[in-house]
C-alpha cells in the first residue's frame, strides 16, 4: 500500500457544522468526491463521464465499474491546536460577511462555526494503486489551490493549500503555483475571527459592487449593469420595477428627477435577466418593497405563450457564482495581508446559458417573460471593470466614505492585472 503524507496550510476559517467534534477540520466527505471529480476531468480531457470510462478500462482505479469513485482513503489530521480558534455562529447572526444574504447557499437553520488552525494539517492518503498514488502527487496542489471547502465556499472561506508533499516542498517550476491572474491584497494584523471578519467585509463590498450594486451607506451603480448598459442592454430591476411597482418607480424618478443619467431614467426596453449571471436564485425578497418575494422559473413557449416549466422537467433552479474568491496568506513588506485570488469560471456560465435561459418572473399573479443574454464573457467583464472609474460614478458626497475607499483600493490593485481566464 502506497501512503502519501501532504501538509496543508490553512488561510481562512472553514465553516463547520460539525465544531462540536474535537479537532474538527476538513472532511474527508467532502474532499474525496470534489477531489475524484478533479482527476477523473484531468483524465477525460475535461470529459467527466470519459474520466470516469478511462480510470475504469485502462486503469482499474475506481472502486466500482461505472461509478466516479476512485480507489483511496484520505484522512486529515491537526497535530497542534496553538492559536487555533473556534467561534459559532448562531442563527440570526448579521455580522459575518458573505455567510448570509441571498448569493447562493441559504442559511439552513444548522449551527455552525467559523474554525481556524494557524498549525500545520495533515492529510494522509492510502492507495494500493501505485499509478494512482502518482496522479495525487502530480496534482493535489492545483486541486487545492482551485478549491475552498465548507459553507460559502466561493466566498473564500475554507482555503487551504498543500506546503509539502512527503516532506518535500512542491517544485515550483511544474506545478501551478497561483490559481489566477487576477487578485488584490487586503491587510490582515491578526490571525483571529475580527481581522477576518473585517477582510471578508472588503470583499464584500467589492462583490455587491459586481453584481447588484451597492445602496445604503454609498450609491455605486452594478458593475454588472454598467457594462451591459452599454451595449444598450437592460436588466430585469427595471423591468420588475415597470411591471410590479410602477407607483414606487414613478415616485423615484420624480425623486431624482436632476439626474437625468440614473438608470431610473433609461428609454433601453431590451430586458434581459443579467444579475443571475453571477449566481442564480429561484426568489428575492424586494426590501423597501412590502418585503415582496419576486421568484424566478424556467419557462418555455408553448401554444403563443409563456409557460412554467414542468418541474421534473426544469435543469437549473440555483446557480452558484462563477466567481471564486481564493484567499491566500502572504507576507508583504513584514506586513500580513490576505492575497484574495479571483477565479473566473467560465464553463458553468456556458453551462448556464447553453441548458435553458428563459425565465418567468413571478410577483403574485403578475408575472412577465425575460431571457438570459446569448452570451457573457468573465473575462471581457473583468476587463471592463478594470477601466471603471469610480469617482466618475460615485456623487462627491460618498467619495470620503470607507466603502468608496475599499472598492477604489481594490480596482486600483485589480488594474495592474492581467486578466487570464483560469479553467475551474
Amino acid at each position: 500500500m502506497d501512503k502519501l503524507k501532504i501538509k496543508l496550510k490553512q488561510h481562512t476559517p472553514i465553516l463547520h457544522f460539525q465544531h462540536n467534534q474535537t479537532r474538527a477540520t476538513l472532511r474527508a466527505t467532502e474532499v474525496k468526491p470534489k477531489l475524484d471529480r478533479f482527476i477523473l476531468e484531468k483524465l477525460g480531457g475535461g470529459n467527466y463521464k470519459e474520466g470516469i470510462k478511462k480510470a475504469g478500462e485502462n486503469k482499474g482505479w475506481l472502486i466500482e465499474k461505472g461509478k466516479g469513485a476512485l480507489d483511496y482513503k484520505i484522512k486529515f489530521r491537526q497535530h497542534q491546536l496553538k492559536n487555533a480558534f473556534i467561534n459559532q455562529i448562531i442563527k440570526g447572526e448579521r455580522g459575518i460577511p458573505f455567510f448570509f444574504g441571498n448569493m447562493g447557499d441559504d442559511y439552513d437553520g444548522k449551527e455552525k462555526a467559523f474554525i481556524f488552525n494557524p498549525n500545520d494539517i495533515e492529510c494522509q492518503i492510502l492507495t494500493f494503486k501505485k499509478d494512482l498514488n502518482e496522479k495525487l502527487i502530480r496534482v493535489i496542489r492545483e486541486f487545492f489551490l482551485l478549491n475552498n471547502f465548507g459553507t460559502r465556499q466561493s466566498k473564500g472561506f475554507g482555503s487551504f493549500t498543500v506546503e509539502e508533499i512527503e516532506g518535500e516542498e512542491p517544485d515550483e517550476n511544474n506545478l501551478k503555483t497561483k490559481p489566477s491572474e487576477l487578485y488584490f491584497d487586503v491587510e490582515v494584523k491578526n490571525l483571529n475571527l475580527n481581522a477576518f471578519k473585517n477582510a471578508f467585509r472588503d470583499t464584500n463590498i467589492f462583490y455587491n459592487a459586481l453584481r447588484a450594486g451597492i445602496n445604503h451607506t454609498i450609491y455605486v451603480k452594478s458593475f454588472l449593469f454598467l457594462y451591459f448598459i452599454k451595449d444598450n442592454i437592460n436588466w430585469e430591476k427595471r423591468k420588475i420595477k415597470i411591471e410590479f411597482f410602477s407607483k414606487k418607480l414613478k415616485h423615484q424618478q420624480k425623486k431624482w428627477d436632476d439626474i437625468p443619467t440614473s438608470a431610473l431614467h433609461s428609454k433601453i426596453n431590451d430586458f434581459k435577466l443579467i444579475r443571475d449571471l453571477l449566481g442564480l436564485s429561484t426568489s428575492d425578497e424586494w426590501v423597501g418593497y412590502s418585503k415582496k418575494r419576486i421568484e424566478k422559473v424556467q419557462a418555455e413557449y408553448k401554444r403563443g405563450e409563456w409557460v412554467e416549466v414542468e418541474k421534473e422537467k426544469r435543469n437549473i433552479d440555483r446557480f452558484k457564482s462563477p466567481i471564486t474568491f481564493k484567499p491566500v496568506l502572504i507576507n508583504d513588506n513584514n506586513k500580513k495581508k490576505l492575497r484574495f485570488y479571483i477565479i473566473l469560471n467560465q464553463k458553468s456560465i456556458d453551462y448556464l446559458l447553453s441548458k435553458h435561459k428563459d425565465f418567468l418572473i413571478k410577483n403574485g399573479n403578475q408575472k412577465f417573460d425575460i431571457s438570459m443574454p446569448n452570451n457573457f464573457s468573465l473575462t471581457n467583464f473583468f476587463d471592463f471593470v478594470k477601466t471603471i472609474e469610480l469617482e466618475d460614478i460615485v456623487e462627491d458626497k460618498f467619495q470620503n466614505s470607507n466603502e468608496f475607499i475599499v472598492l477604489d483600493n481594490i480596482l486600483n490593485q485589480l488594474n495592474q492585472c492581467q486578466t487570464k481566464h483560469t479553467p475551474h
